[in-house]
């Protein structure tokens, strides 16, 4: 089934070329073909950026810091005229945090990107007391999951599609939920639930809405009784 609910595979190895610097240009104008492209695609979640992300991630894993670093200064050289050429601002928030990713897969942290996510997310929520695991825990509980479900998408509303995906890759892992089809398919299907400019006579979303666009969608996990 494809749509908000349908789940993007992200497996896959990708094999580095004999030639690591025209492979790693090569990525470098895809991706920002693909951000340039963004005019021309559905609302529809296709996380080809990310998938990009991930081979960029795996070519130059075993740079030095200093040829990392210039390929950062490359690709954000490049980003940044992107943006310069719009006023839209969920376009603009997602370049950053596009820019963002990439400073840090580049730089000197190197976080894997899926993590990195996470953390910016969960940032984002503004709720420094909220604990998605108890100790001892190894996934989040039902409560726990439901409250991080409503998060996620609240914090995803502002980005641009392609920048929901990111969002959407940073939920999953902050979730824990890699190996959970069900609880992937409920973060993706209500990230993408309310589309960036709001329906004609409705406000924009927040915390509440999204609560009830879950309970409408049936997404949230019920305790056992």
């Amino acid at each position: 089934m494809e749509g908000a609910g349908a789940i993007r595979s992200n497996e896959g190895a990708y094999a580095v070329d004999s030639t690591p610097t025209l492979h790693i240009d090569s990525i470098i104008n895809e991706l920002v073909g693909q951000v340039e492209d963004e005019h021309d695609q559905s609302w529809e979640p296709n996380f080809t950026i990310w998938q990009t992300l991930l081979k960029l991630e795996e070519a130059t894993k075993d740079l030095t810091l200093e040829e990392r670093r210039a390929y950062e200064t490359q690709l954000l050289e490049k980003l940044s005229k992107i943006e310069d050429t719009t006023d839209n601002l969920p376009t603009k928030k997602s370049l950053a945090l596009l820019k963002n990713v990439l400073s840090n897969v580049l730089g000197q942290s190197q976080l894997p990107a899926g993590k990195y996510l996470a953390e910016k997310v969960f940032n984002e929520f503004n709720l420094p007391n909220f604990k998605i695991l108890l100790p001892g825990e190894e996934e989040p509980s039902k409560p726990a999951f439901n409250s991080g479900l409503v998060a996620v998408a609240a914090v995803g509303y502002s980005y641009n599609r392609w920048g929901r995906e990111l969002v959407c890759q940073g939920g999953w892992e902050l979730l824990k939920a890699a190996h959970h089809v069900a609880r992937r398919c409920a973060v993706q299907a209500l990230l993408f639930y309310y589309p960036n400019s709001p329906r004609a006579g409705e406000n924009e979303p927040d915390m509440v809405d999204f609560d009830k666009a879950a309970e409408r969608l049936n997404l949230f996990e019920k305790r056992a009784t």
